[in-house]
């Protein structure tokens, strides 16, 4: 019997099979293991256990070659998650929806030359940021110019000017059809100069999501501020440790080595997880889906304070969660109280740094995993977080599988106004950028999406630890919501956070979602009419909240 067959017969039953010790383990969907399934297993069950092991070896065994430097700059393939990108453009066309902007502004005896020597040097550094792509056949390949592209420094009369010009960076599309994917201009503020009395720059980085991450962002800035302090310093450039091999060298790598084989066993896992998912995430919108999405999005922002962060720390110490978790599964009730549905799937990214050399590197190396929650038995708190870590640990253990190659497999209908397999995304940001301290610099990193932006997905709430707690950030579609319905989304977030800590013995449909204020509105005035009504008005006075 041939048992690769048998694994596959199993995972299309909905069955993952997995080794626990010695011993061979399933879950399946209620209607449990088929008969002739369990039969072929029982009389194979040595050798299913030995195939299954095998998958380990070769990952953890060093079956699978380390990533190496290939020696030269011949074109190399587009990794999964670029290849998927290159896949969008090529439908919506160029569009600012994959852009990754940054922007500081540097305030006080700014050493211009020193500052554009660090640029360049970073840039020599990471082939990413010198990476174009290109066709061979009808193939898409990417490779690294040889020089960069110097950084773009303009003198600017006002602020205003300044801000335009950085929302109209944030907005400026790149051609994947050979255009390099890292643009960098410097502005001289020369108002905010005036007013200050000292130097006044814009630093503005953008590039592509093609050749960057969230984490690559924070090793550009960690390496810049450190670059421009040397200068500064010895006027001679700094030891970095080297890199090992480039993005280039990775997405390589991972085309030659990872493939089904590899993925085996998380394929299994992740075809069981995600069987009968909902056809999508049925939020009350403000306006009918267009067939034709325009990613047109603003974002909207919070705090939730010390206080409430630390018992929120607290409640997840207690359910042997982290923080993660427990933000992670507020958000799944939240959209399954506003969607009234009882099985809520959510995107959220990891990393995806565990090759030795990625953690240096700028690049693309983020994948997501998609995490399901049901909420069919209306369980408490700390039940809520028990299923949470486990759901978020098991999709943790099978985080190899890319995203691209699991969309592809489940084959979910395509539709161009529906994102694949979910459409609402948690970001938890905890890739620290540590303050540095440039020698007579003032720096600011300043918003570079506020308002109008970009939306990839229906909905994106964002989590980052600040100095006043926790910042949050909600990414909403204009083509489906209004500003004030994303407020009240965000607002009963955060009720919810404060009713889980304070009653987490309480069912979730107990948990208070809406404010004072808005209780008393739908409960009282909206249900209230009639001449009892009209004869006392004061009764339709919206309460005072005292603090």
């Amino acid at each position: 019997m041939d048992i690769h067959a048998i694994v596959e017969q199993a995972s299309a039953s909905g069955v993952y099979l997995y080794v626990e010790g010695d011993k061979l383990k399933y879950k399946a969907q209620q209607g449990g293991l088929p008969d002739t399934l369990r039969a072929q297993l029982k009389a194979h069950k040595t050798e299913v256990i030995a195939y299954l092991k095998s998958g380990d070896d070769r990952s953890t065994q060093g079956a699978i070659p380390a990533v190496t430097a290939r020696g030269d700059n011949a074109p190399a393939p587009l990794s999964y998650a670029q290849r998927r990108l290159w896949l969008v453009d090529q439908v919506i066309g160029a569009s600012a929806l994959y852009n990754m902007p940054l922007a500081w502004r540097l305030r006080g005896r700014v050493d211009s030359a020193a500052l554009l020597k660090s640029l360049n040097i970073l840039t020599m550094r990471h082939g990413s940021m010198r990476t174009r792509f290109d066709r061979v056949g009808d193939e898409p390949v990417q490779y690294i110019d040889a020089a960069p592209a110097p950084p773009v420094f303009e003198v600017i009369d006002t602020t205003a000017q300044v801000e335009a010009q950085c929302r109209a960076e944030r907005n400026h599309a790149f051609n994947l059809a050979g255009e390099g994917l890292c643009r960098i201009r410097v502005l001289r503020d020369r108002e905010d100069s005036d007013r200050h009395g000292s130097d006044s720059l814009v630093l503005l980085v953008t590039m592509h999501h093609c050749v960057s991450d969230a984490w690559s962002l924070g090793i550009f800035i960690r390496e810049l501020f450190a670059c421009y302090s040397e200068l500064c310093r010895t006027q001679a450039p700094p030891e970095l440790a080297p890199l090992a091999f480039q993005y280039t060298d990775y997405a390589s790598w991972q085309r030659q080595y990872l493939g089904p084989d590899i993925w085996r066993e998380d394929l299994a896992y992740w075809k069981h997880q995600l069987r009968d998912l909902p056809a999508q995430l049925s939020l009350a919108c403000d306006r009918p889906r267009s067939e034709t999405p325009s990613y047109r999005g603003a974002t909207i922002s919070a705090v939730i304070d010390p206080s409430l962060t630390a018992q929120l720390q607290r409640l997840s110490q207690n359910s042997q969660a982290s923080l993660y978790m427990t933000l992670l599964a507020a958000f799944s009730l939240l959209l399954s109280r506003h969607a009234g549905q009882d099985d809520i799937c959510v995107g959220s990214p990891i990393a995806n740094r565990d090759q030795p050399g990625t953690e240096a590197l700028i690049g693309f190396f983020v994948n997501t995993l998609v995490l399901r929650t049901r909420f069919d038995d209306d369980c408490d708190v700390p039940t809520l977080l028990a299923r949470t870590r486990e759901t978020v640990l098991e999709a943790f253990d099978h985080q190899q599988l890319p995203f691209e190659a699991l969309v592809d497999e489940l084959s979910p209908t395509r539709t161009m106004n529906i994102t694949p397999l979910f459409q609402a995304m948690f970001v938890m940001q905890n890739i620290p950028i540590e303050e540095e301290a440039l020698p007579g610099v003032e720096l600011t990193p300043m918003p570079v999406a506020p308002g109008e932006g970009m939306a990839r997905f229906d909905l994106t709430l964002t989590v980052q630890q600040g100095l006043r707690g926790l910042d949050i950030d909600l990414e909403y579609s204009c083509d489906l919501f209004e500003a004030d319905w994303a407020e009240g989304l965000l607002a009963h977030y955060q009720q919810l956070l404060a009713a889980m800590v304070a009653t987490p013995e309480r069912r979730l449909s107990q948990l208070a979602m809406l404010s004072d204020v808005e209780r008393y509105r739908q409960i009282v005035l909206w249900n209230d009419s009639g001449e009892a009504a009209l004869e006392n008005p004061a009764r339709h006075q919206e309460p005072t909240i005292v603090a």
